[in-house]
């Protein structure tokens, strides 16, 4: 690998630091109720959630309506490694907590039309390794931060079938720090390594639709889809950390890269088994082989060069989704879930910045009527990772090593019918 080309890859690797909680970089979770049934409601979604989950099921929101609140993400990953990747046995990354909200406004004009707005997030949380471990060239520490603001109407064609289109427009941020190992020395022989930081700003547009049918008082069929969003980022790169003699190898200046997540289509079943008692089974097509090639372009040319390609070979991947509601009273409602979640990262594509694999999750929640106009959802799901282990790491990152992850959520939600 040549000098310059060493450089470049590390800038490139500085916009894919974020490490998320579901599989590839995507959340799914906007709801208290909707994770309480393991995220299986896109033939149900019917309150203010409806603008994420199937924006069909705003359809059947009442007057106007605030639904609201924020999930608590905690995450634990180890990894091990082997010699000489990672001379240590084990590290774990840092403790973190992440509170991404979600908040929707909906109102029904007429008997058969309604619209809303909503603002979740979509892309988000983060990473945060020890500085210093032995990975801190690939990734250290880095949080992402994205709003999906939504404008969503759904009409309620029949008795039986409702339809709902929404308009997405995402801003997000980037914050990055991380360890450029480079194939440099200073005049006493020892490696140069300077402090990497990236912040970047950027945005991207997209839509989702979805029908729902009713098939019977006791059965609903119901699909969604939600379209590739390109986030846009420009930003600055600085170093610290470099040696006088290397500075000109090192420049600071601008940065920008193109992000393209991707689309999703969600198909749905939900049968009503006795009065109060629903399940829903979903099943959820995620198209990550959209995220193919990370192209960084550099305003500064480093060593002759502007642009760097770092491929990505993700496949698309599933989810599989069970979720159980029951209302046991004119006030309690109890909900449980299960989710397989299928990871995209193709083996030899697998580091410590999204240390991705199969994900089994459970979920419980729980819904309380205080009054006729207010009610409170509450949640909590526990993740559980495949242990997985890294054997033909590529050059790109030539890291081997096994990865262990779980996550806990826990989520509240408040609706308030305004009038």
């Amino acid at each position: 690998m040549t000098r310059s080309h060493a450089f470049l890859v590390v800038l490139s690797c500085l916009f894919l630091s974020p490490r998320l909680h579901a599989s590839g970089f995507q959340l799914n979770e906007h709801s208290a109720r909707g994770i309480g049934m393991g995220g299986a409601y896109v033939a149900r979604p019917f309150d203010g959630s409806a603008m994420f989950v199937n924006p069909a099921g705003l359809a059947f929101v009442n007057g106007l309506e605030f639904y609201g609140g924020a999930t608590a993400i905690a995450p634990e990953v180890r990894f091990r490694g082997r010699y000489p990747e990672n001379p240590v046995s084990e590290v774990r990354m840092n403790s973190q907590l992440f509170l991404p909200p979600h908040a929707y406004l909906s109102y029904r004009i007429t008997e058969e039309i309604a619209v809303g707005l909503g603002a979740f997030t979509i892309f988000g949380l983060g990473t945060d390794w020890p500085k210093g471990w032995a990975g801190r060239a690939i990734a250290e520490k880095a949080e992402l931060s994205t709003l999906n603001l939504s404008a969503t109407a759904a009409a309620q064609v029949t008795d039986f079938l409702a339809v709902g289109v929404g308009f997405n427009y995402i801003p997000g941020s980037v914050e990055i720090t991380r360890t450029a190992k480079t194939p440099f020395s200073d005049p006493n022989g020892n490696p140069v390594e300077p402090r990497a930081k990236v912040s970047a700003t950027g945005s991207g547009m997209g839509w989702s639709a979805g029908v729902l049918l009713k098939i019977s008082e006791e059965l609903t069929l119901a699909a969604s889809y939600r379209s590739n969003v390109t986030m846009k980022f420009k930003g600055e790169a600085t170093f610290e950390e470099v040696p006088a003699s290397l500075k000109s190898s090192f420049p600071d200046g601008p940065v920008k890269t193109d992000l393209k997540g991707p689309a999703n289509a969600i198909i749905g079943l939900a049968y009503a088994i006795d009065e109060g008692l629903t399940v829903e089974t979903d099943f959820q097509y995620t198209t990550w082989s959209a995220f193919d090639t990370l192209i960084v372009e550099f305003e500064k040319p480093i060593n002759g060069e502007t642009r760097i390609r770092s491929t990505r070979e993700y496949h698309n991947a599933f989810l599989l989704r069970l979720g159980i509601e029951y209302e046991m009273s004119d006030v309690w409602t109890l909900r449980a879930g299960y989710i397989f979640d299928k990871n995209p990262i193709k083996d030899g594509y697998l580091e410590p910045s999204l240390p991705d694999t199969d994900r089994h999750d459970l979920t419980l929640g729980v819904g309380y009527k205080v009054s006729e106009v207010l009610s409170i959802d509450a949640s909590y799901m526990f993740v559980l990772a495949l242990q997985r282990t890294e054997t033909q790491s590529i050059a790109e990152y030539s890291f081997n090593g096994t990865y262990n992850s779980v996550a806990h959520l826990a989520s509240l939600s408040i609706r308030y019918r305004i009038f």
